[in-house]
């Protein structure tokens, strides 16, 4: 017969490979949340029926969406309180496109900016995509490109005007 102890090296051994399932599952976390962290990514969810986010953040977010984690609000709302006011046509215009349409177009990717409780203008660049097994919510993938905006202007103007001057170049 199978004596009781077999039945414990079972155990222990399911034990110990579920302990190294769970460690490189944290691992995986944890290169997950450095690879976010340094591509300044925050994600969010936009429910296309009711109108509705929700905002996701963890400890190392990067506070490019503006917002606080966890957070549930009117698309309405988060137009009024975290997106530049200038933007606000194009964001719901967007939106309502989206919402219209029977399918839904993987790699939407709409350009817009947020403003922080300070007044900090950022950049942003959201793709989207469809949310697997949930109808019609759009999973959404922010990245903070104020930097490179940044960079782009200045290559821009020094084409454009002389570094020197600062008079127009000509053609």
């Amino acid at each position: 017969g199978v004596s009781p102890r077999a039945g414990d090296d079972d155990l222990d051994l399911e034990i110990r490979r579920s302990d190294a399932t769970f460690e490189d599952l944290e691992a995986l976390r944890g290169n997950l949340a450095d690879a976010q962290r340094i591509a300044k990514l925050e994600f969010w969810h936009l429910d296309l029926d009711a109108m509705h986010v929700c905002l996701f953040r963890e400890e190392y977010a990067t506070d490019a969406v503006g917002s606080p984690p966890g957070q549930e609000l009117a698309f309405s709302e988060y137009l009024e309180l975290y997106v530049h006011p200038d933007d606000h046509d194009r964001m719901r215009s967007w939106a309502e496109y989206l919402k219209s349409r029977q399918t839904l177009e993987v790699g939407q990717v709409i350009d817009y900016r947020t403003v922080s409780a300070t007044g900090e203008v950022r950049h942003i660049a959201s793709s989207c995509g469809r949310r697997l097994g949930r109808g019609r919510i759009l999973f959404m993938v922010a990245q903070d490109v104020t930097e490179r905006r940044r960079i782009e202007d200045e290559l821009l103007r020094g084409n454009i005007y002389d570094a020197l001057t600062g008079l127009p170049n000509r053609n």
